[in-house]
């Protein structure tokens, strides 16, 4: 469909049954992985090695130590300096839901960040535990994901927020390229618009709208960088029903149109 950005599915990197998948590999410094996108979330373990990823546009460096945080419909890839050593924890949105009390670990200022060797050590613990189980205890597996997945809020250092926040968070980021509207959202977490756009103003100061927007909006631009798509077909992929809602919208919040700043 990018003709030039591969996708990558649910069904051939996590498995038409399973949720999750962890895993560890080793790259050669010529093995670079090319610009892709997924259609689950990713959290990538950096446990040697260096080099840069290139994140939806922006390179960023690094090294032993480093996690990255990945949404679905995040643009990246590597290109790595060495042999490089990486951990990698791909899980489906239904995780997110199977908590009640989620924290944070979607909504966050970086989608990166470094941690010290103990903090490495207490991950990497987890997740070869999760290797190791494989399919053998399925429960077992669900509980140390969840055990692993509850570390790293800590380590942003993220409050407990509203679950009702989480599902509607997850639900628009597998979602905003669809026709979905806050009243959708508001459904999919079982309350009211208008109590939903409480919650939104009260975590990050605005509307579910104004949100579902911004996303479309980022997701245009990454796509106007890295795809040869036309500006139509951009507007239709993000999730925008019409070329010149898209233009008019898209103008407003960058001061350009989509065209000059391609």
């Amino acid at each position: 469909m990018y003709q030039d950005i591969k996708q990558n599915t649910k069904e051939k990197y996590i498995g038409h049954k399973n949720e999750f998948r962890v895993k560890s590999t080793t790259f050669k410094k010529e093995n670079n992985i090319p610009i892709h996108f997924h259609e689950y979330y990713e959290i990538e373990i950096i446990t040697s090695g260096s080099g840069i990823m290139t994140l939806n546009g922006n390179d960023i460096p690094f090294k032993k130590g480093m996690v990255f945080f990945l949404l679905p419909n995040d643009f990246h890839k590597f290109i790595f300096f060495e042999e490089t050593q990486i951990y990698n924890i791909s899980f489906c949105e239904n995780v997110l839901f199977a908590d009640t009390n989620k924290k944070r670990i979607i909504e966050k200022t970086n989608n990166y960040l470094n941690i010290n060797e103990r903090q490495l050590s207490s991950i990497l613990t987890l997740c070869d535990a999760i290797i190791k189980l494989d399919d053998i205890n399925d429960k077992s597996r669900q509980y140390l994901l969840k055990s692993l997945l509850e570390l790293f809020p800590c380590l942003y250092n993220i409050d407990v927020v509203s679950s009702y926040f989480g599902i509607a968070v997850a639900f628009i980021e597998n979602h905003f390229k669809d026709n979905i509207t806050a009243t959708d959202v508001a459904k999919q977490c079982l309350i009211n618009e208008d109590y939903l756009n409480k919650i939104f103003k009260k975590e990050i100061n605005i509307t579910v709208t104004d949100y579902i927007r911004k996303k479309r909006l980022h997701y245009a631009s990454v796509l106007l960088k890295s795809s040869k798509l036309s500006v139509s077909e951009i507007a239709y992929n993000s999730g925008f029903q019409s070329i010149q809602t898209f233009n008019r919208v898209y103008k407003s919040y960058y001061g350009v149109s989509p065209s000059k700043n391609r």
